[in-house]
């Protein structure tokens, strides 16, 4: 017994370390209707790269994770996640509008973290 507890305790302490490897993850978590990435139908799950465009037809709308932030496209919108970018102690996402609504609602950020959606006329920023 004493062998096993020698054992299994360092790959206990292991585990537990803090060094954990972060990535910042957008994916489709919620749609109705028709919503298209790039012009090709989404579904669940779907990650979002950057350069993706999404567009939401009428009576339609998408729920987008951005890491711990959430992103909801409106009907009648089209949104191209210009940068999502992670470095070491910072998130950097930017969307641009280029039509219609989204709602957001951005983790609380950190020092260096930002979070901007761009329209024609305005720039709204978390920092």
């Amino acid at each position: 017994m004493k062998y096993l507890t020698l054992l299994f305790l360092p790959l206990f302490l292991l585990s537990c370390s803090n060094n954990q490897e972060r990535r910042l993850t957008v994916a489709v978590s919620f749609f109705v209707g028709d919503v298209k990435i790039n012009g090709i139908p989404v579904s669940i799950g779907q990650q979002v790269r950057e350069s993706d465009t999404i567009t939401t037809s009428e009576n339609s709308s998408c729920d987008i994770n951005v890491g711990e932030s959430l992103l909801r496209v409106k009907e009648k919108t089209s949104v191209l996640f210009a940068e999502l970018k992670i470095g070491e102690g910072s998130d950097k996402s930017t969307m641009a509008l280029a039509s219609g609504k989204i709602l957001c609602k951005p983790k609380k950020l950190l020092k260096d973290d930002s979070f901007i959606v761009k329209t024609q006329t305005a720039v709204a920023a978390v920092r």
